[in-house]
């Protein structure tokens, strides 16, 4: 009996070291965490790492690179993914730790704000006087806003400060130019014009001036759950 009782004792401690290892990846790099199941869960690790270190962006495209994918941006996949992503924040279980706390805070209010500029970028494609409702000074955002509602002459100028950005920046400038001026002579003139002010002017820009999290909020955070991290890369 009393050997009985040693093995089982041994065999419950086993098991909760195993429980105690998390093993995860990022690049070339593997990871083995050691921590206290007392303290944290499983659960809560890999939702750390799924939904906080890594965030969730909304993959729902908002933009078109084609004239005839207009009409395939589905505000209604949009809306139900946003939806699902930030029920996920509210639903599973997190590490209750002052710095995983304010990261979650985060990164819900990034989602919020990237999920809904991604359903003014889709509504004005047809819309284009929504995009007013974006509170912004920002020169260059105003410029290609203005440039979608205006229409006309003010949405080709758009165009053109567009061109010239992705010249100055592409290895092939010459390229961009000829793609430009051919479709600048199509009857569709106006069309291509909106298309590249959505996608490189208006998106590509109002998309970097709203909230992002931090690099501090998550850099290095997840390794502090962690008692000890043993790392092996293939470099």
């Amino acid at each position: 009996m009393r050997f009985f009782v040693i093995a089982c004792t041994f065999a419950l401690l086993t098991a909760s070291c195993a429980k105690s290892t998390f093993s995860y990846g990022e690049g070339m790099c593997n990871y083995v965490g050691k921590y206290d199941p007392k303290k944290i869960s499983e659960a809560e690790l890999q939702n750390t790492l799924d939904l906080l270190i890594f965030s969730p962006y909304p993959e729902t495209r908002c933009t078109a690179w084609e004239l005839d994918e207009i009409e395939e941006l589905d505000l209604n996949a949009l809306e139900e993914e946003c939806n699902t992503k930030l029920t996920q924040f509210e639903t599973l279980s997190f590490p209750n730790t002052e710095n995983i706390v304010r990261l979650k805070e985060s990164r819900i209010r990034e989602l919020n704000e990237r999920c809904a500029l991604k359903m003014l970028t889709i509504i004005a494609y047809d819309n284009p006087d929504t995009l007013m409702s974006f509170a912004t000074n920002d020169p260059q955002v105003n410029l290609f806003r203005n440039g979608l509602i205006k229409g006309g002459d003010t949405l080709v100028e758009a165009w053109r400060e567009v061109v010239r950005i992705q010249k100055s920046r592409n290895a092939r400038p010459e390229r961009i130019q000829a793609e430009f001026e051919e479709q600048f002579n199509s009857p569709e003139k106006l069309e291509y014009a909106q298309l590249a002010v959505m996608m490189f002017g208006w998106w590509n820009h109002a998309n970097h001036i709203i909230y992002t999290t931090p690099t501090e909020y998550y850099a290095g955070q997840f390794e502090l759950l962690f008692s000890k991290v043993e790392e092996d890369c293939d470099f």
